[in-house]
């Protein structure tokens, strides 16, 4: 595979990624509607919702703008690498592996998952309080999701940094 194919499977794969974030997050948003209107009800209900409800709101939000972002990468960045594949494949390589680059950001991340798992989990077994265990529930999910969503991110970060790095054109 060419290294053009590689960008142009790359920022598929993140346009994908962010419509299915989009998606699960119009979905967990009709699920917090749901929870908000039978949280009166139950006190683990109520204390998920609020969790739910904010991961409602970043996924969409975040999906949607990794729609956008992408979606322009992918109208304008063939035609950058076709005119000037050095440059390109030089803005890219700084994008991934430069300070606070993409590849700088799965070991934080991966942390922030785990401490959101494990928090939720020590609360889980140490509170009897309903409302605080749902809560603690929802950071369980919160955590989990990232792990999930960086992980094929993570993945897909990895071949595509490789197809950079075999550039020739990279300059250090």
């Amino acid at each position: 595979m060419d290294f053009m194919q590689h960008l142009v499977s790359y920022y598929k794969g993140e346009w994908l990624e962010a419509v299915l974030l989009t998606a699960f997050g119009i979905t967990a948003t009709g699920l917090a509607a749901v929870m908000w209107q039978h949280a009166d009800q139950n006190a683990l209900l109520k204390g998920l919702f609020y969790p739910i409800a904010f991961l409602a709101a970043f996924t969409v939000g975040a999906g949607c703008l990794g729609v956008y972002n992408n979606n322009q990468r992918l109208a304008t960045m063939p035609a950058q690498y076709a005119q000037n594949p050095v440059e390109l494949v030089q803005a890219e390589h700084k994008r991934f592996e430069g300070a606070k680059g993409v590849n700088t950001w799965w070991m934080p991340l991966k942390v922030l998952w785990a401490v959101l798992v494990i928090a939720g989990m020590a609360v889980s077994f140490t509170t009897r309080n309903d409302l605080i265990h749902g809560i603690a529930i929802g950071l369980i999910i919160i955590g989990a999701m990232g792990f999930v969503i960086d992980g094929f991110a993570h993945h897909r970060a990895k071949i595509y940094t490789a197809a950079l790095l075999s550039q020739h054109a990279v300059q250090p």
